[in-house]
C-alpha cells in the first residue's frame, strides 16, 4: 500500500512539473523559448 502512495505522489510531481514548466512557456511567448537555447553557443563569432 506504501509503494501505490509513492507512485500516486510521483504522478501528481511529475504533472505539477510539466504545468509549471507550461506556465513558464506560456508566460514569456517569443522566438527563443527553446529549452535548448540556453546551452548551445551563440550562433554569430
Amino acid at each position: 500500500m506504501r509503494s501505490f502512495a509513492a507512485v500516486v505522489a510521483g504522478a501528481l510531481l511529475a504533472v505539477g512539473a510539466a504545468f509549471v514548466l507550461n506556465a513558464c512557456a506560456a508566460a514569456d511567448p517569443g522566438p527563443v523559448h527553446k529549452p535548448l537555447q540556453v546551452t548551445s553557443p551563440p550562433a554569430r563569432p
